[in-house]
């Protein structure tokens, strides 16, 4: 038997439905389209197995390939809201005789076609004999379509997707990612980053690491990039402690601080550090000292340690005023004092 392959839009004979299904897929830009399936009726209900029909292996194959909630066929019709009326309209419009079946779906445009083509596909099916295809087994005994089964010349396809046609169109409005070393290269010209850095970042934390240099503009990218990687790696390396707690709202938080000169520059290492052991942040632990407040405590340590030499004296300081003052300084304030 030769079926007709015809899909007919027939959306208009439904304009007063009360059928919700087909209600709500209109509501949704969908259409309905019907196809007629030659010497089909009486047997798209016919039972195959202990509760399912044909008509319910026409409607998993329409799911599976195209992903539509379901279809209506002529066995189960009137019903779920399609009246006497609309039935004797579709058979019309389908040209249907009387031995004649038909299937409808309720969808957007694209999956009602693909649908009904599922559905003509296994009806050419019923016969050439049992289809070849791989099938689920049900919980109550029966079986259920799954997905073709894989000839020899389609080695390892995904059976499971239906096909679509790629146009240039498609291929045209693909926004392609910027590739790694495109990244690093970028890092390298607009943020002054050296290459060993900007490929580490270009992998990890990119636009994280953007995001940051966009909201503290006036912390230069050099240091919120070594904030990034760096710092963490010696945390870890040298100082032998665990880097997991330096979440991106901790890296956030501690360079607020330091674009709003509420800390020095220094004391972002050492606030890091705390918290890796465990402490909370307290900006009084890393407050900045003026320059002469800076200058008495070391005439303070110089005198006290009139012996020492420079780099002692430096060390002592650094370690007194950690993350509360800079080392270059430091260092200025020393050679004048020593």
């Amino acid at each position: 038997i030769t079926l007709d392959s015809k899909i007919y839009d027939i959306t208009s004979l439904f304009k007063r439905t009360e059928s919700s299904v087909i209600k709500n897929s209109l509501d949704k830009n969908g259409i309905v389209y019907g196809i007629k399936l030659n010497n089909f009726n009486g047997f798209i209900g016919r039972e195959l197995q202990p509760g399912r029909r044909l008509g319910t292996e026409f409607s998993e194959r329409a799911k599976i390939k195209s992903g539509v909630k379901g279809i209506f066929h002529s066995d189960e019709l009137p019903k779920y809201g399609i009246t006497e009326e609309e039935v004797t309209k579709i058979k019309g419009e389908l040209k249907c005789a009387s031995k004649d079946g038909f299937v409808i779906v309720a969808e957007v445009k694209d999956k009602a076609k693909q649908a009904l083509e599922a559905v003509l596909e296994r009806a050419r099916e019923v016969f050439e004999g049992v289809p070849k295809e791989v099938r689920n087994a049900n919980p109550d005994g029966t079986t259920s379509y799954l997905r073709p089964m894989p000839g020899a010349a389609r080695m390892y396809i995904e059976t499971d997707v239906p096909t679509f046609s790629v146009t240039k169109k498609i291929l045209k409005d693909i926004e392609l990612p910027e590739l790694i070393d495109e990244k690093a290269l970028r890092y390298e010209k607009d943020y002054k980053l050296n290459s060993d850095l900007s490929r580490e970042l270009a992998k990890k934390n990119a636009g994280y690491l953007e995001e940051l240099i966009k909201k503290f503009s006036n912390i230069k990218p050099m240091f919120i990039a070594q904030v990034l990687t760096e710092m963490p790696k010696e945390i870890k390396t040298r100082l032998k402690s665990d880097t997991s707690k330096l979440t991106p709202t901790i890296f956030e938080e501690v360079l607020s601080y330091l674009s709003k000169n509420e800390i020095k520059q220094s004391a972002v290492f050492e606030i890091l550090t705390d918290v890796c052991r465990g402490k909370k942040i307290n900006l009084n632990n890393y407050k900045t000292m003026s320059d002469n407040e800076l200058k008495r405590e070391i005439k303070k340590i110089v005198s006290e340690n009139k012996n020492a030499p420079f780099n002692a004296l430096m060390g002592m300081v650094m370690d007194k005023f950690r993350g509360k003052v800079e080392g270059k300084k430091v260092v200025e304030i020393l050679k004048e004092l020593t």
